[in-house]
């Protein structure tokens, strides 16, 4: 899960204020961890079908999503190979873990909506941050304006490649049918 930068000089003025306090610091927050750890379900909670079929939705977007293309170190960069995604049962296990886990420290006996939208969180987490943010941009119909236009450029070439995108009659980028269907799907908030 991406945490965001703390844009404040009181952030490093409490990082200076903990030196020489890290290993009293470290044992107060296994003893921490622990005890929410001990105070948690034992018992797996469920994960309703319509909720595994939401996860396994959004972890396809992911898997296609996280995909790395290679493109040439010279010149205009271009793209080299596009490989093959990676299949997402690896990710839909990982993430219905998450969506478990959640439940299980808040004692809850089945998943709910809640801890469903904290593993997606994590699983969009998971994409580069720079197609992550021109995805969500997208599915949010924004403007694109959170980088500079080449490097805004050559991610939406990539996406593009990967089949995540497509161009409009306007000339601007949307989903594709594919991810549009999974995104719908998965009912990510």
């Amino acid at each position: 899960m991406r945490w965001h930068r703390p844009d404040s000089e009181e952030a490093g003025v409490r990082a200076i204020n903990q030196q020489g306090k890290e290993e009293k610091t470290r044992k107060l927050m296994q003893q921490l961890v622990k005890r929410v750890f001990d105070e948690s379900a034992t018992t797996p909670p469920i994960l309703p079908e319509p909720m595994q079929r939401r996860i396994a939705s959004l972890a396809e977007i992911v898997a296609i999503g996280r995909t790395h293309v290679e493109r040439s170190s010279y010149g205009n960069r271009d793209i080299e190979f596009v490989p093959e995604p990676e299949a997402n049962t690896r990710i839909s296990k990982g993430l219905a873990a998450i969506a478990k886990g959640v439940a299980a420290l808040h004692l809850r006996r089945e998943v709910s909506e809640e801890d469903l939208q904290d593993c997606f969180r994590v699983g969009l987490d998971s994409l580069p941050d720079r197609r992550r943010k021109l995805f969500l941009e997208i599915v949010q119909a924004q403007e694109m304006t959170s980088m500079a236009r080449t490097t805004r450029e050559r991610e939406l070439e990539e996406m593009y490649e990967l089949g995540m995108v497509r161009k409009n009659e306007e000339g601007k980028y949307e989903l594709t049918e594919k991810l549009r269907r999974h995104w719908g799907e998965a009912r990510v908030l």
